[in-house]
């Protein structure tokens, strides 16, 4: 079990590397190679590596034990359900604390007090759905890579202003413009400015 958990960490941390590279990029529209900030991917790979990876392959691990491997309607709910309200607080915590060491902020407990609330919140909006397919269709030994990269499109949701090329701010193609906020979601199309 060690071995597989120590695996889900360099998935999760490979994935959520690529993924702030992708946001960096695409999302902030930053220029490469100048406004890059490598050490922010290193934090992230490394909290995949430490953290999201082996805890959600323990997390699920133990979540298919008790309920097992069906895929039933009943059993893929209470699987979401067990996900999103046992299995994410906790981890939002540790991980906007972990984030916050690694960033030296001055006030861990204060940023964790802002930022997990809104996180909770907003993923309530994303994961139950993501969780879903998860438990319904995703092969166990594929779950932890699949939940990073699902993090991965939806990182730092407050600054996500349209996906799939963003250049400055605005739209290449006609896409879905997505705003956070931490109690309702806008969806409108266009270009953002």
């Amino acid at each position: 079990m060690l071995t597989q958990a120590a695996r889900a960490g360099l998935q999760s941390g490979s994935i959520m590397a690529v993924a702030d590279v992708f946001t960096q990029w695409l999302v902030e529209a930053k220029e490469f190679p100048d406004e890059f900030d490598a050490m922010r991917t290193m934090r992230w790979a490394l909290a995949g590596v430490t953290l999201h990876g082996p805890y959600f392959f323990l997390g699920f691990s133990m979540v298919d034990k008790r309920l097992g491997a069906a895929t039933t309607l009943k059993v893929v709910a209470q699987k979401t359900a067990i996900a999103q309200f046992v299995l994410f607080p906790p981890y939002l915590v540790a991980l906007f604390g972990f984030m916050g060491v690694m960033e030296r902020h001055p006030n861990i407990s204060e940023k964790n007090r802002v930022r997990v609330p809104e996180a909770f919140v907003s993923g309530c909006l994303y994961w139950p759905i993501a969780n879903g397919i998860n438990f319904a269709l995703v092969p166990a030994s594929l779950r932890v890579p699949y939940v990073a990269a699902s993090s991965g499109f939806v990182s730092d949701m407050k600054n996500l202003k349209c996906f799939c090329g963003v250049v400055k701010g605005h739209c290449h193609w006609p896409l879905i413009l997505l705003e956070f906020y931490p109690t309702t979601l806008t969806i409108c199309s266009g270009t953002h400015t």
